[in-house]
């Protein structure tokens, strides 16, 4: 069920009447992430963690409101109470960098990295073939009580978790400004890595979070 409302959400904001703004918002994320091209792997995943962003944390044009909080805002009188709170919690995710504790039938218990916290994922939306000890950025979404996975991944080498447990406590000492920031640096270095395999991750990740 929690497909039919995203893809009405993503129909409000990706339209023709919004082509421009799509347009500038995906200029603005592969810069900040890297340009995928269509025979990449992570292809797909980076797409649906683009239409993540821009519904659910870039404000829309000059409006302050996200895609998903204008949407609320602009049709709750119109909206069943049901409907009412699916969406008010699409304007409310939570988009972090975890770590799989546990994989069962009831679910997926994660290791927010960021918060220092654990969270209780429904396995409906999981993605497949996720494994204990799995490290990646992902948005979970409140719905009927549980929280669930959106459409974008972004997984990291296992093997890189010291370097990135290090870059989130720096970027707690500087008062972490902007968790996209660190968020969108991991995922350009995730690019980086599959795009120049001839270096080892280490090296990508070593220099990439140490050098900001």
């Amino acid at each position: 069920m929690i497909e039919l409302y995203l893809d009405r959400l993503v129909a409000e904001y990706t339209n023709e009447a919004h082509l421009d703004e799509v347009t500038r918002a995906k200029l603005e994320y592969f810069q900040r992430t890297g340009e995928v091209h269509d025979d990449d792997e992570c292809f797909e995943h980076r797409m649906a963690s683009f239409v993540d962003w821009y519904l659910f944390d870039r404000p829309l044009g000059e409006n302050a409101h996200t895609p998903a909080m204008k949407f609320l805002a602009d049709h709750v009188d119109a909206l069943t109470k049901e409907e009412a709170e699916v969406f008010r919690g699409f304007a409310d995710t939570r988009h972090s960098l975890f770590r799989v504790l546990k994989v069962s039938d009831a679910g997926v218990r994660l290791y927010d990295i960021i918060d220092d916290e654990k969270v209780d994922v429904d396995r409906r939306r999981a993605i497949a073939g996720v494994m204990k000890g799995d490290i990646f950025e992902a948005r979970l979404i409140p719905f009927e009580k549980r929280l669930h996975f959106s459409r974008g991944f972004c997984f990291h080498p296992r093997e890189a978790e010291a370097l990135i447990l290090r870059r989130v406590k720096k970027a707690k000492l500087d008062g972490f400004p902007e968790r996209n920031d660190l968020l969108h640096l991991l995922a350009f270095l995730r690019l980086r890595m599959e795009r120049y395999r001839n270096v080892g991750w280490d090296r990508i990740y070593a220099e990439g979070l140490d050098g900001c």
